[in-house]
């Protein structure tokens, strides 16, 4: 992320992940939000597609808990100001937790907004072990971090909660 950061050449950056989307009028958006010069960056609302019920409770409440707690998560397609992002350094290199460093340093430098628009990801992350499991170990791993847990330690228990069942397989 900070190599794509150092090679990009406009004012404003945007994290979103592969497996994500803008909806429509995502770049006016940006625009708008930044016009206010204590906006530093900001996020989207979530959308998991295709919505089954339990990925739309997964949508609503990654969506609460950002505005809430000022907390979104990578796969909300961060934005923000070039100018800050180089000044608190840009993404510290850990294995684990990197977006939620980020936002909150960004949160000491100005104000986060979220957007009205829509960036959508597929479910993929959350069918591996189920929505209810993956919340739970994203929950518990947040709450280790907060407690002051190094994302070195926390990396290897994360994933393998989060291993993909296909990465089980003997290689071929």
């Amino acid at each position: 992320m900070n190599q794509g950061a150092r090679e990009a050449s406009g004012d404003t950056l945007l994290f979103l992940h592969a497996d994500c989307a803008l909806g429509p009028g995502a770049d006016e958006a940006i625009r708008q939000a930044l016009s206010d010069a204590c906006v530093v960056g900001g996020w989207f609302r979530l959308s998991v597609r295709p919505a089954r019920p339990s990925l739309a409770l997964v949508s609503f409440g990654s969506n609460l808990r950002a505005r809430l707690l000022g907390l979104p998560y990578g796969d909300q397609a961060l934005f923000v100001r070039r100018s800050v992002f180089d000044a608190i350094g840009g993404y510290r290199d850990v294995p684990i937790m990197e977006d939620v460093d980020l936002v909150r340093r960004l949160r000491k430098r100005g104000r986060l907004k979220c957007l009205d628009a829509t960036v959508t990801t597929l479910p993929r992350h959350w069918e591996r072990s189920g929505p209810l499991f993956t919340t739970l170990v994203n929950w518990a791993a947040i709450a280790a971090f907060s407690l002051g847990v190094s994302p070195f330690r926390l990396a290897p228990v994360y994933h393998r909660f989060h291993r993909n069942p296909r990465d089980d397989r003997a290689s071929p």
